[in-house]
């Protein structure tokens, strides 16, 4: 039977995953044939320290971000409860900065996982236990494919975070439009998760409109999603 995707997708769990797997696999090195100094294992040890790091200091700066504001008001506007207290200009500098990596961290987690299972001595129950078996696919109805598509802003482009759901190994691929005030117009057939919209900005502020629906073998296959807006050029 058929297995979901072993990839956690919430970044605080693939961030858990990530770290499992690199604590774990130290014990499975021997049954696979493997050294400590493999590029594989060394590229997953960086990654899960750098991604940890990284995920840390999100969740520190954002609980911080209060304390910041209220400082900056007091600064201004002063504080009639605490006159005499200075303001405070210091916060959480957090654990020391881990080597730097380069983009990619879940593509080279899913080919390392990739790796592995082509090692002698590699079982469901090593996969179990370093969390990337997947649980058994329950087979879906292609007609109800729907497409989730998260929007956001990256360097200055719109980014589509898109992901297969339940449509890995039904669909081959997805299909973006986008209406950016003219209709609906054709932007893309995406084959790998996650795409960057580079069209250019407009000079003035304007929202823009995606949708997108799964493809195979050419055809449309289930539901169009839901409409996703964004404001660029602000």
């Amino acid at each position: 039977m058929a297995r979901e995707d072993y990839v956690k997708q919430g970044d605080s769990e693939f961030c858990a995953q990530l770290v499992h797997v690199n604590v774990t696999i130290p014990q499975f090195l021997a049954t696979l044939t493997i050294t400590a100094a493999d590029p594989h294992i060394v590229a997953l040890a960086a990654d899960a320290a750098c991604f940890e790091y990284l995920c840390a200091r999100q969740s520190a700066l954002k609980g911080a971000s209060a304390g910041a504001t209220a400082e900056r008001n007091r600064a201004r506007y002063g504080d009639k409860d605490s006159p005499n207290t200075a303001v405070t200009l210091a916060y959480p500098s957090g654990p020391g900065i881990p080597s730097p990596i380069l983009p990619g961290v879940e593509e080279r987690f899913r080919k390392l996982v990739e790796f592995l299972r082509t090692r002698p001595g590699w079982t469901d129950d090593i996969a179990q236990t370093l969390d990337v078996l997947g649980a058994e696919q329950t087979p879906a109805d292609s007609a109800a494919l729907k497409p989730v598509i998260p929007l956001s802003i990256t360097g200055g482009h719109v980014y589509i975070a898109w992901k297969w759901q339940s449509a890995r190994g039904l669909a081959k691929a997805l299909r973006i439009e986008v209406n950016r005030g003219n209709g609906w117009e054709f932007l893309t057939i995406d084959t790998q998760p996650g795409y960057t919209d580079k069209t250019p900005w407009p000079a003035n502020p304007a929202k823009w409109l995606y949708r997108a629906i799964f493809v195979r073998d050419e055809e449309n296959i289930g539901q169009w999603s839901d409409v996703a807006e964004i404001t660029v050029g602000a």
